[in-house]
């Protein structure tokens, strides 16, 4: 699976606002157990409101299958599958999402 994480522009610590708004994306990818990090994407788009928005988002992300953050501004929701995860760092971003997916998995969540 690969996900887009909203960070600042260190890459680290997760950004606190609106997905679409972020200054940069933490692209992992979990291979078996293990997230490894392929990039940190620029968001050029991160000052950019109004119509068109949502195409320029999903043509920036294309290659991921999920997009996760503290904060989805659109109105009409994100137009791929997210998560709004409560972290202030990435690899705990990471850890809440696992604990998430364990939590279904084991069959205690929607």
């Amino acid at each position: 699976m690969k996900v887009a994480i909203a960070v600042m522009p260190d890459g680290s610590r997760i950004y606190p606002g609106p997905f679409g708004h972020s200054p940069a994306y933490a692209i992992y990818e979990k291979n078996g157990e293990v997230w490894r990090r392929l990039e940190l994407r620029t968001n050029p788009h991160a000052d950019f409101v109004g119509q068109g928005k949502r195409e320029r988002m999903l043509a920036l992300l294309a290659d991921t299958e999920l997009w996760v953050g503290t904060r989805f501004g659109n109105r009409h929701g994100p137009p791929v599958p997210h998560r709004t995860i409560q972290a202030r760092t990435v690899e705990e971003a990471l850890a809440r999402l696992e604990a998430e997916t364990a939590t279904k998995e084991a069959g205690g969540g929607a």
